[in-house]
């Protein structure tokens, strides 16, 4: 007889109730943990499979928002192509990664840009559960930061860069890692979005911002540019869409490139209507027909080209202009008028294109502002003005308000010929000028400054870059900084996290009250990086870096002194830190003047 113990009757019983134990803990975990597996289960690089948007991005260079998740930890003085950079973005500059679906994340690692000029030395990652996360100064070399921390469920995150070096001009990623696994629950969105077995990227510039989306698999690849062609490309059928995006459909491993010049464009007399009232009108021919054509609301798009011409704009509301980026070039040489000029109006917004000036007509103005009420102007390049950048100011001696809530940003001026960068003079009011860059204004007939402010208030300037390496044909050195200037109609004006490098002054007060200059950096300035002359009243300088400057701040008499100055929390190395000939009531603390 068989013993009880080999029954194959109690062996079945027992193999039977181990099946049913593991059908009941496989029923629990599923029930505790819906939606996983044993494949999901493995940490993958989310941010691959992300949409992807941005503040801004260098469309010209191809350093698009998308190569932030592209897998490639490289960029500038390497493969620039392999990396994010903003155009002109400094402080305030983000990137956002978004899903269709949750995923569970814990780690986070992060990529600066490696070259050694533009460094994020603070940033903020917020997440879509309302967390956030500090990430500190990144590597300034391109090395991973990572970030670990406990595993959260999101929809999307996004950095936002809080303080860079000064020396940054386009900040940007190298690239960005989100580690986690995927969701195969219901969508984030209420409808609901199935993604396709392979990835898909998508860029997206909408007319009026400078935001960039993108959506990326792993075999297809679409780029929409902003400019207004949209053109889809599917097997051998081509459909041409009204202009609004330009579209390249490519394989995995066949890169297919629509060149910047390539654009189609619509009839003059055709119009896109937008969500709102207005309407988009493509240039065709000049810019002025189609200024003129427009109508309050409407948007004026410039394709990528160059264009010779005058245009001005008067007595219109809320209208946009913008181009293609820097392949957009408004120009008229062997002039002495200005190329733009905005006589009047309102809610005025110009981005996205590119002015050339003339380098021999040093009287010549790229953009003319003689009366503006709400402005915006951003990510515009000028190269070579002959005598001014931006010149916005009202008639001479015009002390009314005529140019207010003006803000000008993430512009680029580079190689001035004549005398200003920027120009604020009388009838400014209201008026921020931030994260732009001067490089290399010569001045031939007069000193030349990166920016200019003349009898107005209520001005901020702040996170711009100035850096001037030469001295011009008729031996004027480089003043590479700012002047005040305006007997008692400047006052209210302020400097702050400004840079300026390389020239003859860094931030000249010749008159004017109520000046602060807080947290500036001035750098190798054969005079000094603050002078404050004879008719400069009640003005704090303070929190401001001297380095290497002939002086670090000097007064200088002109039959009157400077009054009521206070100095504080200044940092001097190398030069003279400081020459008080000329104050009066000088009231100095916590300044750090290293001899």
């Amino acid at each position: 007889m068989i013993s009880g113990d080999r029954s194959p009757r109690r062996k079945g019983r027992q193999l039977a109730g181990t099946i049913l134990s593991l059908v009941v803990l496989l029923g629990l975990m599923i029930v505790l943990f819906p939606g996983t597996s044993a494949a999901a289960a493995t940490a993958t690089n989310v941010a691959a499979v992300a949409t992807v948007s941005a503040s801004s991005q260098t469309a010209s260079t191809g350093q698009f928002a998308v190569k932030a998740v592209d897998g490639v930890v490289a960029g500038y003085p390497g493969d620039y192509t392999k990396e994010w950079a903003t155009y002109g973005g400094r402080a305030g500059s983000w990137l956002k990664l978004a899903w269709p679906n949750p995923v569970m994340i814990n780690k986070i690692v992060l990529y600066d840009r490696p070259n050694t000029n533009d460094q994020i030395t603070a940033a903020t990652i917020s997440f879509s559960d309302g967390s956030t996360l500090s990430t500190g100064t990144l590597a300034n070399n391109g090395a991973a930061q990572t970030f670990v921390f406990a595993a959260k469920t999101v929809t999307w995150l996004k950095v936002t860069v809080d303080s860079v070096s000064y020396t940054t001009k386009n900040i940007g990623l190298s690239e960005a890692e989100v580690w986690g696994i995927p969701s195969t629950g219901t969508p984030a969105s209420t409808t609901p979005t199935t993604l396709p077995p392979t990835t898909t990227t998508t860029t997206m510039r909408r007319a009026a911002t400078t935001t960039t989306t993108t959506q990326r698999p792993a075999t297809v690849t679409t780029t929409l540019p902003a400019t207004t062609t949209t053109t889809q490309r599917v097997a051998t059928t081509t459909t041409t869409l009204p202009p609004t995006t330009t579209t390249t459909q490519r394989p995995a491993t066949t890169m297919t490139t629509i060149p910047a010049t390539t654009t189609t464009t619509l009839p003059a007399t055709t119009t896109t209507t937008l969500a709102g009232s207005g309407h988009v009108i493509t240039v065709t021919g000049s810019i002025q027909a189609a200024v003129n054509a427009a109508k309050d609301g409407d948007t004026i798009y410039i394709p990528a080209g160059t264009y010779d011409g005058i245009v001005s704009l008067g007595g219109k509301s809320n209208i946009t202009i913008y181009g293609a980026g820097p392949s957009t070039i408004l120009t008229h040489p062997e002039s002495d008028d200005p190329i733009f000029e905005i006589t009047s109006g309102s809610n005025i917004t110009l981005h996205d294109f590119a002015f050339q000036g003339d380098y021999d007509r040093w009287v010549q103005q790229c953009l003319c502002i003689d009366a503006l009420t709400t402005g915006h102007i951003y990510n515009i390049q000028f190269n070579t003005p002959g005598f001014v950048a931006i010149n916005a100011r009202g008639p001479v001696g015009q002390w009314n308000d005529v140019i207010t809530n003006l803000e000008i940003d993430h512009c680029q001026v580079v190689g001035t010929a004549g005398e200003f960068g920027v120009y604020l003079g009388s009838g400014c009011a209201n008026v921020k000028l931030h994260d732009c860059s001067f490089d290399r204004n010569e001045g031939r007939m007069y000193p030349p400054h990166a920016v200019y402010v003349q009898d107005c208030h209520a001005i901020y300037v702040y996170n711009n870059y100035a850096v001037n390496t030469q001295k011009n044909p008729n031996g004027y050195a480089y003043k590479a900084g700012i002047d005040v200037y305006g007997p008692s109609h400047a006052y209210d004006i302020h400097f702050d996290n400004n840079y300026a490098a390389n020239g003859y002054g860094g931030l000249w007060l010749v008159s004017g009250s109520n000046i602060t200059a807080t947290g500036n950096t001035f750098e190798n300035m054969s005079n000094a990086g603050v002078a404050i002359w004879s008719n400069v009243s009640n003005s704090t300088i303070s929190n401001n870096k001297f380095i290497n400057c002939l002086y670090g701040v000097t007064f200088g008499t002109d039959n009157t002194w400077a009054n009521n100055i206070t100095l504080t929390g200044n940092t001097a190395t190398g030069g003279i830190p400081i020459d008080r000939a000329g104050a009066l009531n000088l009231v100095e603390s916590g300044n750090s003047w290293n001899k």
